[in-house]
């Protein structure tokens, strides 16, 4: 016996109303089916009780019940020979020849389309029954029960996936649907058939949680549509259910880059018809994930190798390829003349989104503040479809709403405060090429300038195809790889913006002149003494606690250093490793814990834990390490020379085609290999040879790490 609902309210309207035909030889048996019975008429169902048994003097029976029985159609004075008669004449012959006299008793079954037979002498009417109604479905009495619980549950989940879908603007309260799931899913041998449209409303539930980690949840949802599928077939949604699959299936087993091109275009396909046939919302459904499936993380944010840095153009085919692709990327409908920019005129209205990560704005804001050129405003777009680098259902329906004419027009991502905000906009700054960057693009002033910065996380997400790079000005790339990375993924969609190359802003800072080259002044006076509590032997990582960051390679080269010579440390400063359901993530984080709990390494290990104050953090460590699949810029990197320590740089190999890393630090510091790290340290142990490399490091890196000269460039190009 499964324990009743914690969180399910179960009792509530039903959204597919069916009509219910109930059958009792004795006419006592629904009493024990009454609650149930009374739950069906509450749901609006249409019940119908017939039985072959005379009427005890009470009935408690939620529906008014209704003998079978041929003696009311003759004449009233032949009426109680006939009931004599018709008592020695079986029940499915009777059944028979009342339906052959009694139209009205006909059409209630013709219509049914649930039978419950309630008892055995109900039961041997079914043939009868059956004759004139094929297509119902028919229980008999040991499943009754069962199919009446089940109705319950399945109707709750059918009510709950269309209240979700329907809202994609909150964030979703599922602790209800996922108990109806647990539920269902225990009833292996489940009777009652789950609604037939169920495959369209739980696609964009399943899809919300993918998009947002919650992969167990879409599992059990996506598994139960799965099951129901000998009833409720997907139809339409196979495309779409099977890249729901991949998209799970790529968080728990490598899968090769390749093998997205069936299921994407499959998806984007089936997006293409339903936007043909009017089917606006599934074809947003559908192609959003596409999109996402196409820009998976699993596929290019964590791993040494992605087509989209190698052969873009090949791998985004499908997307231009489809026609719901092409109208996502393409720029909005514009009504009305464009009125001319006004003269140069000075505050200008600066209107600036931080992004996902405002953290990351904060030196460029403190400098648009203290700049009386600039009148500043800062526009945080916290709604959750702005949020997360997944496109969605909801965001998709905004865009194709400003391309497709029929397409009907819902409520914008943003509220009116902050579209009232951008209209007064003279500059716009995107601090990333992200939802914010695409919304802006599409909802800023005709007069106004659009400038977007990139970082590497854009280039590998779905958000830098679909801004209407038409309405952008000037695009900052952090590095001259990630230049390299999105001329080539965008081409002539880009070839009027103006690309800039303008490093990330970091704290101002000055070489010390000193002789040794053993510290470094800054205008900064809080910045730590760099010998204050080190040996030479400490090596320190910032930002490390996820897969990108190959913090086990890390591990690696401190167990030959320390096998080579006791004594050396690795720091670790940031967040460990979060939660995730991703299978994939999940054992490199096992691994990392394993490997960093041997023997060699126990003790070597030192956790900083997440920290505001990074140059202190970094305070005594002689070496930065960095040894990630891809960096944009590596901030923490640069800010461990300030600091004093000497970057031991892998070249990261998703950006290797071109020279990443060597492009932003000298040759001597870059390595490939663990023994290449490892020998590379090894040859600065001497702590006067460290200095003079750190100096020469210092003074060779000096534009990019005195954060006044980005601060200079990026001024210049959003206040021209």
């Amino acid at each position: 016996m499964q324990p009743p609902p914690r969180h399910a309210v179960l009792e509530g309207k039903a959204l597919h109303r069916a009509r219910w035909l109930l059958v009792a030889g004795d006419p006592r048996v629904v009493a024990g089916h009454r609650d149930e019975v009374a739950g069906l008429v509450r749901a609006g169902h249409r019940v119908d009780f017939v039985h072959f048994d005379r009427l005890p003097g009470t009935l408690d029976a939620p529906v008014a019940p209704r003998r079978i029985s041929a003696a009311s159609q003759v004449p009233k004075v032949a009426r109680r020979l006939a009931k004599a008669v018709e008592l020695a004449v079986p029940r499915a012959p009777r059944t028979t020849l009342v339906l052959a006299r009694d139209e009205a008793l006909a059409g209630t079954v013709r219509r049914a389309h649930h039978v419950l037979l309630l008892d055995a002498a109900a039961a041997s009417a079914r043939r009868p029954l059956w004759r004139h109604n094929p297509t119902a479905r028919y229980w008999t009495a040991d499943e009754v029960a069962d199919v009446l619980e089940e109705e319950l549950w399945w109707r709750y989940l059918d009510r709950r996936l269309h209240q979700l879908s329907g809202n994609l603007l909150k964030p979703m309260k599922t602790t209800g649907l996922m108990e109806a799931v647990a539920w269902l899913e225990h009833r292996r041998s489940r009777r009652f058939p789950p609604p037939q449209d169920l495959h369209r409303f739980a696609r964009s539930i399943i899809h919300g949680f993918v998009s947002t980690g919650r992969l167990e949840r879409a599992t059990a949802l996506l598994r139960l549509c799965r099951e129901a599928e000998a009833s409720a077939s997907p139809g339409e949604e196979a495309a779409a259910f099977a890249a729901l699959e991949m998209h799970l299936r790529l968080h728990d087993e490598p899968v090769p880059a390749r093998d997205l091109a069936g299921p994407v275009r499959a998806v984007l396909a089936s997006a293409d018809a339903a936007l043909e046939s009017g089917a606006f919302r599934d074809a947003a459904g559908r192609a959003s994930i596409g999109m996402d499936l196409l820009f998976h993380p699993r596929v290019h944010t964590d791993v040494p190798h992605t087509p989209l840095v190698e052969d873009p153009e090949a791998f985004t085919a499908p997307l231009h390829d489809s026609r719901v692709g092409r109208l996502l990327m393409s720029p909005a409908r514009r009504t009305g003349a464009v009125e001319p920019r006004p003269s140069d005129h000075h505050p200008l209205k600066v209107v600036y989104l931080p992004g996902s990560y405002p953290w990351h704005a904060a030196r460029a804001l403190a400098a648009l503040r203290a700049d009386d050129r600039a009148d500043l405003s800062v526009l945080r777009l916290r709604q959750t479809t702005l949020q997360s680098m997944s496109i969605g259902e909801f965001f998709a329906s905004y865009l194709l709403a400003r391309t497709v004419p029929d397409f009907p027009e819902g409520p914008r991502p943003a509220d009116p405060d902050q579209l009232s905000a951008l209209a007064q906009a003279d500059v716009v700054v995107a601090d990333w090429a992200d939802k914010g960057a695409v919304w802006a693009s599409r909802e800023l002033p005709p007069s106004a300038r659009l400038v977007v910065r990139v970082h590497s996380a854009d280039v590998l997400s779905a958000g830098v195809h679909l801004v209407d790079w038409s309405r952008v000005d000037d695009v900052i790339c952090v590095s001259e790889h990630l230049r390299h990375v999105f001329r080539a993924l965008l081409g002539e969609r880009v070839a009027h913006v103006r690309i800039h190359v303008i490093a990330n802003i970091l704290a101002d800072f000055t070489p010390d002149p000193d002789a040794s080259g053993a510290s470094v002044a800054s205008v900064a006076s809080d910045r730590p003494d760099p010998a204050e509590g080190g040996d030479g032997r400490t090596i320190a990582m910032v930002g490390w606690g996820q897969k990108v960051k190959d913090p086990l390679m890390a591990l690696d080269i401190l167990a030959e250093l320390v096998r080579r010579e006791p004594g050396w440390r690795l720091r670790l400063i940031g967040a460990d490793f979060p939660a995730s359901d991703s299978g994939l993530v999940s054992a490199y984080t096992t691994a990392f814990r394993r490997r960093a709990a041997q023997p060699d390494l126990a003790g070597a290990i030192d956790h900083v834990g997440h920290t505001t104050d990074v140059p202190r953090a970094l305070a005594g460590s002689s070496f930065i390490l960095s040894t990630s699949l891809r960096e944009s810029f590596h901030i923490g990197a640069m800010e461990g020379i300030v600091a004093g320590a000497v970057p031991v740089i892998r070249d990261w190999p998703a950006f290797a085609r071109y020279h990443g890393a060597a492009g932003l630090f000298p040759a001597s510091a870059i390595f490939e290999t663990v023994d290449e790290a490892v020998e590379l340290i090894w040859s600065l142990r001497d702590p006067v040879t460290r200095r003079a490399a750190l100096r020469r490091t210092q003074e060779s890196m000096l534009p990019l790490l005195d954060g006044r000269n980005a601060t200079r460039q990026l001024l210049d190009v959003i206040l021209h």
